[in-house]
């Protein structure tokens, strides 16, 4: 598995791929309230039945093994890309990446990795890993935790990446409002 059930590496600087769904979630939940307000009165005042209210995403290390290799590996395609979108892995980029990946101890993984580290930089292939909501918004936040915006190269492939996967603006900026409090 890439991402133990015990995640000691960190986001960006600290706290792991639970780190990053908390402030996933948090800036989902935060958007999805500002929706919400915006409704019309009308719609608001009729009560939403539960079954249509969002549930909280299941924590990565209560997922099935299957499930949470999946979302793992979703979540370090969209790092690896990130640390690429300007053509080259700088120094703190390969740091944060070394501390996520030392857990990588089999040939699978260790094969997957430098698959992954000569793919090319794609935004739509990274996006398409994404399943659902919370997982494209965990994508693009450890994305945001990685790339330096004041880099033409990586805000643009930032603002891609939030175009494929359909993140409004107002979603895309709550992530990054979340993340720099990180």
């Amino acid at each position: 598995m890439l991402v133990g059930h015990k995640a000691n590496s960190n986001l960006a600087t600290y706290g792991g791929l639970a780190a990053l769904g908390t402030v996933a979630y948090r800036a989902y939940q935060r958007w999805q309230a500002n929706q919400s307000d915006r409704q019309p009165e009308m719609q608001a005042s009729a009560p939403t039945p539960a079954a249509a209210q969002p549930q909280p995403p299941t924590p990565i290390n209560q997922l099935p093994a299957a499930q949470a290799e999946e979302q793992s590996k979703a979540i370090l395609t969209a790092m690896i890309a990130a640390a690429k979108a300007d053509g080259h892995i700088e120094e703190n980029e390969q740091t944060i990446l070394d501390q996520y990946f030392s857990k990588m101890s089999t040939p699978e993984e260790q094969a997957w990795l430098k698959a992954e580290l000569a793919k090319p930089v794609d935004p739509v292939a990274i996006a398409s890993l994404a399943t659902d909501p919370h997982l494209a918004s965990q994508m693009y936040a450890i994305s945001v935790s990685i790339i330096d915006s004041t880099n033409f190269m990586e805000k643009a492939y930032l603002d891609e990446l939030a175009k494929q996967l359909d993140l409004t603006p107002e979603l895309k900026a709550e992530l990054e409002t979340q993340v720099a409090k990180a």
